[in-house]
């Protein structure tokens, strides 16, 4: 939702929409572009500007589901098609990251007491299993709030990020004059709910095996150079054990540069 990449070509397309006159565009290019603007103006770019505030995270997301279900009286064919793709991609709304939403100040009052209910209306057993799928309700999109997704497995949140829970005992008006919320808070508002970092390190790799060499066996000499004067184990040593490892490709094994 916040890549840069796509959102150039956004505004490409707004550029080539707006000097449409000096185009020569079909009637169906045309028409693609507008339906483009019109996609991103009502729901993509608020989405893509709010997408790396962490403790608004669930909301926003929330937001965006029911703002392609409205967008589907606009344009039935790109909101149901947004609408599926987003479906798999709904982790801040799942029992665990939804918590972050009880740090929300833009959530109510009357919501977070709802989330607190439905919070403690399953007894925590402690398990601490892989969280699952997100999946939409049948129910319309636009019947949907925060406390539909709460469960007693939203105390992992508390608990991995060892957070303090004692204020949800209070009432949520109270919330911001506890010292222990204030705590958490800090912690819950530093966490970084985007992978631009991993998108960066990807990039980096990718430019410096590219600056080494463009020939795979030269590439694989210069690896093996290197890994030696280095010191590094070889697939042996690295991972000692009655199998004998695979020897993946050197593009995919060589680690990033030293940040010294």
């Amino acid at each position: 939702m916040h890549q840069a990449r796509w959102m150039s070509k956004v505004l490409y397309s707004f550029k080539i929409w707006m000097f449409r006159g000096q185009f020569r565009l079909t009637k169906k290019e045309e028409r693609g572009l507008q339906r483009l603007c019109l996609f991103v103006v009502r729901v993509y770019a608020k989405a893509w500007i709010e997408a790396s505030f962490s403790v608004q995270a669930p909301r926003l997301d929330l937001e965006l589901i029911k703002a392609l279900g409205t967008h589907d009286k606009i344009d039935p064919e790109i909101g149901d098609v947004a609408l599926s793709k987003l479906s798999s991609h709904l982790w801040y709304v799942s029992e665990e990251l939804v918590g972050l939403s009880f740090f929300d100040s833009d959530v109510s009052c009357e919501t977070k007491n709802a989330m607190v209910t439905a919070l403690r209306r399953e007894e925590f057993d402690g398990e601490d299993t892989a969280p699952k799928r997100v999946t939409l309700p049948k129910k319309s999109v636009r019947d949907l709030h925060l406390e539909d997704f709460v469960s007693g497995r939203t105390l992992h949140f508390f608990r991995k990020l060892h957070l303090d829970e004692a204020f949800l005992d209070l009432p949520p008006d109270s919330w911001q004059m506890d010292e222990g919320f204030q705590r958490s808070s800090q912690i819950v508002r530093n966490l970084a709910v985007v992978n631009d970092h991993a998108e960066r390190g990807v990039a980096l790799i990718q430019e410096f095996n590219g600056s080494l060499t463009k020939d795979e066996d030269s590439f694989s000499s210069s690896f093996k150079w290197w890994r030696t004067t280095e010191g590094l184990p070889g697939p042996a040593e690295a991972h000692p054990g009655p199998h004998q490892a695979t020897v993946r490709s050197p593009a995919s094994t060589i680690p990033p540069p030293s940040s010294g």
